[in-house]
């Protein structure tokens, strides 16, 4: 069976990275989802320089390469890529999220 991506969320360095202590039982509610939201877009940057950049590599969508940009590398990501990686998160804590494309 393949474990999914939630299983495999990086907690304690997403937590750590954004600024939220490791005591805290977030538990899915309204606080909880302002809380991490503001916590998240106050500490992941946009940034879109790679794109303008000659050698540009394209830009993986996985969660580890989501974690190894945005955490590790600490570069900022496009909206789809820091949308994504708060989709994980509140997933992960328990939330009934879903993608919505921003067109059809």
């Amino acid at each position: 069976m393949q474990k999914s991506a939630t299983t495999d969320f990086p907690r304690d360095a997403y937590f750590k990275f954004i600024g939220i202590p490791d005591h805290l039982a977030l538990k899915p509610s309204v606080e909880t989802l302002y809380f991490v939201a503001n916590k998240h877009v106050t500490s992941i940057p946009y940034q879109n320089f790679h794109f303008h950049h000659k050698d540009r590599k394209p830009v993986g969508m996985s969660l580890q390469a989501l974690k190894e940009r945005l955490i590790d590398q600490n570069i900022g990501g496009m909206c789809f890529e820091t949308n994504e990686l708060m989709f994980y998160a509140l997933e992960h804590l328990g939330f009934n999220v879903s993608r919505v494309p921003a067109f059809t």
